[in-house]
């Protein structure tokens, strides 16, 4: 069960994501991130031109518990205005640390996989004070014990210096269920920087984390 509950907690973990809309060919945006777990996070995406994405996302934790995955998505346009992307990933674990050596006391990390993670998602604008979006995402691990994922994000830019999402967040393994929702305000810092605060918190047992985000765009 430990194991499961691993698996559940770091499904729903991941950095933020861009949604269907593809990175401009040449351009790179970089979030960084803490919470309270106490954890940190890197997502990194990289337009390559045709509406492909390519990118990489970490997460790990103070316990050597955590992730990290190599992703390319395809973005398609959708009549009303609307885009959808399909995304192929490659993801591996590590559920903390394992003895390697008892004579000189040496540990590694436990590994595993590498796992096939497969993902779409589906967005629109919405017209909303200085402009706001709605998104629906979904992906699936695959490998010994599959994890299915789903995220539901609204948001709004209530300046043209600030913007205000919420998202519920979901995560199913072998039958157990998990639901999470968070919410985050930002404010830009410069062009190409903002500054994010968020409270994500379960919907049943468990505990509020708080964290702080740095948006960066190249």
């Amino acid at each position: 069960m430990w194991r499961l509950a691993i698996l559940i907690f770091f499904a729903m973990t991941a950095a933020v994501h861009a949604g269907p809309w593809p990175r401009a060919e040449g351009t790179t945006f970089t979030a960084m991130g803490m919470n309270g777990d106490p954890a940190v996070s890197f997502y990194g995406e990289h337009g390559i031109g045709n509406d492909w994405t390519v990118g990489i996302e970490t997460y790990g934790n103070w316990q050597f518990h955590g992730h990290a995955a190599l992703f390319a998505s395809k973005s398609f346009a959708l009549e009303g205005g609307s885009r959808m992307a399909l995304d192929f990933g490659m993801e591996t674990g590590s559920e903390g640390l394992v003895l390697v050596d008892p004579m000189t006391m040496a540990y590694g990390l436990d590994l595993t996989g590498p796992a096939v993670r497969l993902g779409a998602s589906w967005g629109r604008g919405l017209d909303l004070l200085e402009g706001g979006w709605l998104t629906v995402g979904g992906s699936q691990r695959l490998g010994d014990i599959p994890v299915t994922k789903l995220e539901v994000t609204m948001g709004v830019s209530p300046t043209g210096w600030s913007k205000v999402y919420g998202q519920l967040q979901g995560s199913f393994v072998q039958g157990e269920a998990i639901w999470r929702v968070e919410a985050v305000a930002g404010v830009k810092l410069s062009d190409n920087q903002d500054f994010l605060i968020s409270a994500n918190a379960p919907l049943g047992a468990g505990n509020m984390r708080l964290g702080i985000l740095l948006w960066q765009t190249f």
